[in-house]
């Protein structure tokens, strides 16, 4: 990587993945009185810059609640050593050496892996010469951080995300190393139709069900595993057969179904083959069944005159409960592992943000409020992270934040980049 660095009374750096970004508006400006900028700047603390990312060195930054809109976190303030005022020639790869490694122990990933920036800012000569030989390690986004971006570096050895990503045309299934970051690989035997909604995990990890969009309109549900073996079709009929799941012992396939006519309601079936069972029977739309850890009920969404809605019913379709009633449209519900809790999206502030609430519909709660759109969350395998797609860098991205909604940032920066699902179990 190619890094040219600059006395900081002049620029301020901030490199990018691979490449290095000059923020603009940074002129040169009267030395502050010595020390005043860099005091109190500590690891963990957020910083906001001028509307255009720049700072104006005469006066402290502003350091702000990480909570709120901020410009940058700083990773940690280093000492540089006594001796002689890094000149141009040297700076640059001086504060490389230094900042470096201090960012991936921070982040928790490698640095171009991030998808975030980083920036440097140190002493001019004038605080040299009174003592001040810190340099400032900053992390920051194309738009304004919300949370920490430490994030990434919560995620256990081995948890794993499958995703879609639409590098071309069509969407693709991949996995993705969620403590790196990084899309990793798409899946054997990917299929080559555009994928409709979320996939889902098999319980022990073998591959994930996906929906799959096929000729006239129709679209069918498949199991494409994680190895090499090809995928296989697990409902399929006049109409949509879609958003399969499969209960936690792997016998049984919830799933929708409206064979050929304006209706959508839940089945379930063996997965070993047999007779379908219709749990739901409603005028508009029935979808997303979701089971319950243990297997005995099924989270739904269901949709009237406009207005989706989650429910709850037994396994068996019977004792069916409406757990939100907010008037906005509620969509996507996820169980936590423990079965105790729920997360959903839901429209009521006017843009999508992700939801939690008790099992029984009690205690919601909003876990995002951004005017960008949060949407599709899931659990880790412990369920103390959530990860989500959002649109806060324009198009879609994931995210990562502890369950109680703390420490948002951005996990994937690849572009387009949905439908995340964490593994049930940590993969390989």
């Amino acid at each position: 990587m190619m890094v040219r660095f600059m006395p900081r009374m002049a620029t301020l750096v901030a490199a990018a993945l691979s490449a290095v970004v000059v923020q603009p508006g940074v002129a040169a400006s009267p030395s502050p009185a010595p020390g005043t900028w860099f005091d109190g700047l500590v690891a963990g603390a957020c910083v906001d810059a001028d509307p255009d990312g720049s700072f104006d060195f005469t006066v402290p930054p502003r350091v702000v609640p990480c909570d709120g809109l901020h410009a940058y976190e700083i990773a940690d303030r280093v000492p540089l050593g006594g001796g002689t005022f890094p000149s141009e020639d040297t700076a640059g790869q001086l504060i490389a050496d230094t900042c470096t490694p201090v960012y991936e122990a921070f982040l928790g990933r490698p640095l171009d892996a991030i998808g975030l920036y980083t920036s440097q800012v140190w002493p001019d000569e004038a605080e040299w010469a009174q003592g001040v030989h810190d340099v400032v390690c900053l992390v920051g986004g194309s738009e304004p951080l919300v949370g920490s971006a430490r994030s990434g570096n919560l995620v256990a050895p081995g948890e794993a995300l499958a995703v879609y990503y639409q590098p071309a045309d069509v969407s693709e299934l991949w996995l993705a190393d969620a403590g790196a970051g990084q899309l990793t690989r798409p899946l054997a035997g990917n299929l080559t139709d555009l994928l409709l909604g979320p996939p889902a995990w098999a319980p022990d990890g073998s591959g994930l069900t996906v929906t799959r969009a096929v000729s006239d309109g129709d679209v069918d549900s498949w199991l494409v595993p994680l190895g090499d073996s090809a995928p296989t079709v697990l409902a399929t009929g006049p109409g949509k057969q879609d958003g399969a799941n499969l209960s936690p012992d792997g016998r049984t396939l919830a799933y929708i179904s409206n064979d050929g006519l304006p209706e959508y309601d839940i089945f379930s079936r063996p997965l070993a083959g047999g007779t379908a069972t219709q749990l739901t029977d409603h005028a508009g739309r029935d979808a997303s069944p979701q089971w319950s850890p243990d297997g005995s009920q099924l989270l739904f969404r269901r949709a009237t005159d406009g207005v989706s809605d989650i429910w709850l019913m037994s396994a068996d379709g019977t004792e069916q409960v409406r757990l939100t009633d907010n008037g906005g449209s509620n969509y996507d519900p996820r169980w936590s592992p423990d079965g105790d809790h729920v997360l959903f999206t839901s429209d009521l502030g006017g843009d999508t943000d992700i939801w939690m609430m008790n099992a029984d519909g009690t205690e919601q709660r909003l876990l995002t409020d951004h005017p960008a759109n949060d949407e599709y969350p899931t659990w880790n395998i412990d369920g103390s992270l959530i990860a989500f797609q959002s649109s806060r860098y324009g198009g879609p991205t994931i995210w990562l934040m502890r369950a109680d909604g703390s420490d948002a940032s951005l996990l994937i920066g690849a572009q387009p980049v949905g439908y995340p699902m964490f593994a049930p179990v940590p993969v390989q």
